[in-house]
Formats: C-alpha cells, sequence, structure tokens
C-alpha cells in the first residue's frame, strides 16, 4: 500500500487593499512615451484629397434665375427622365412582366444616363 501524500496548496494573496491604504499615485506620461494613432490622420489625408477636386475652378454650375446650381442636380434630373422613360418603355413594350427586379434595372439606367451626361457634358 502506498503512503497517501498531502498535497499543500498555497494560499492566495489579497487583492484588495486596505481602506487605510492610499491609491498608487500615477507617473506622468512624457511626450516621448505617446504614439499618435494613424488612422485619423490618414482618414484626414484622404478627406483632403478628395475634396480638393473642385478647389482650382470651382465646382461646375449654371446661373439660372439669379441663383447658382450646381451641374450634378441637371445630371441627377437627367438620370430621373432616364429611369422614368426606361419604366414607361418596359410597361409599354410588355417587358415588364417578364423582367425580374425592374426597380434595379430601372435605376441603373438612370444612374448610367446620369454619369454619361456628366462626362459627356462637363468634361473637356
Amino acid at each position: 500500500m502506498t503512503k497517501a501524500t498531502k498535497l499543500s496548496i498555497p494560499k492566495r494573496q489579497a487583492t484588495h487593499r486596505k481602506v487605510s491604504e492610499k491609491p498608487a499615485e500615477r507617473q506622468p506620461v512624457s511626450a516621448g512615451n505617446r504614439t499618435r494613432p494613424v488612422a485619423p490622420l490618414v482618414a484626414l489625408l484622404a478627406t483632403a484629397l478628395a475634396l480638393s477636386g473642385c478647389a482650382v475652378q470651382g465646382a461646375p454650375s449654371y446661373t439660372l434665375f439669379g441663383a447658382y446650381f450646381p451641374a450634378w442636380m441637371f445630371c441627377a434630373a437627367i438620370g430621373l427622365v432616364a429611369a422614368i422613360v426606361a419604366r414607361a418603355s418596359f410597361e409599354a413594350s410588355g417587358l415588364a412582366h417578364v423582367l425580374p427586379y425592374q426597380l434595379f434595372v430601372c435605376a441603373s439606367i438612370g444612374v448610367c444616363a446620369s454619369l454619361a451626361a456628366g462626362f459627356l457634358w462637363f468634361e473637356p
């Protein structure tokens, strides 16, 4: 028969502090130890580059009734009219009953017409 050995389990030290103890003071962080996050800087740089497209000559706009209307509004109106015309032509030809996802098809036709108008009308 073997002798059973008694295992000694070490006691855990108390992790709480006594009421009379003061909390440890924090050491000030010097500027040399601090690292700057890169993501906000990259986001700021990307925003500045994206917004600088119209900085040299200004955004294309037209004067109507004494107010400046941006050119993208005209392109959006052309795209809206193209989508409505596409929907009406699908209904008239009978394709509306065969064509699935008509909303996406008409919207993509409108977007293509809007982009084409912008590229043909405003690009030098």
